[in-house]
């Protein structure tokens, strides 16, 4: 039983990697340089913005994968969602990452630092949630009670870690923005 929850947890952080890979794919193909400054506008926290709009928009994405994140964990038809969350994060992530490398050298790279501390963090928080989730769903045998119980104190440590999130994120991607991008 620990064995297969480990491995849910290896399947969710490759599901990441995976994500990552696609992403950065896609923006060597992308032809188009307005197509990645469009992107990296709307997805990169902090472009053209203060740090109270960056750590609003940040909370926003956040709030979005917290629902989703929910609704896999209360549906047990939906909780494919938990694994289609953490592939878009990563796509999100490999996508901005080749952008700002592309549209500002060595500079994007260090832009792109503001996200690693984050990355760390968050993906891992994820892909434990969903380890949780998901072997409470379909491997333990526990009551309904104990299910939504477990799975409640989980949401609200997601809830803690995002919003710890959303504060750093926001703060340190506006303050690379303004230092490097300009």
């Amino acid at each position: 039983m620990k064995k297969t929850k480990k491995l849910i947890f290896v399947l969710l952080i490759l599901t990441y990697a995976v994500g990552v890979l696609i992403g950065a794919i896609r923006e060597i193909n992308v032809s188009n340089e307005t197509e990645m400054y469009d992107f990296l506008k709307t997805s990169v926290a902090g472009y053209d913005m203060g740090i109270k709009d960056s750590i609003k928009n940040v909370g926003t994405e956040n709030a979005k994968t917290i629902c989703f994140l929910a609704l896999g964990g209360i549906f047990k038809g939906v909780s494919w969602l938990l694994g289609v969350v953490i592939l878009v994060k990563g796509y999100m992530t490999g996508f901005s990452v080749m952008a700002a490398m592309r549209l500002y050298g060595l500079k994007g790279l260090f832009l792109c630092g503001a996200n690693l501390l984050s990355v760390a963090i968050v993906i891992p928080s994820m892909a434990y949630f969903g380890k949780t989730v998901l072997g409470d769903l379909f491997l333990d045998k526990i009551s309904k009670r104990e299910y939504y119980k477990r799975f409640i104190l989980m949401l609200v440590l997601l809830v803690i870690i995002l919003s710890a999130d959303c504060l750093l994120k926001g703060v340190l991607s506006s303050v690379f923005m303004r230092s490097f991008a300009k």
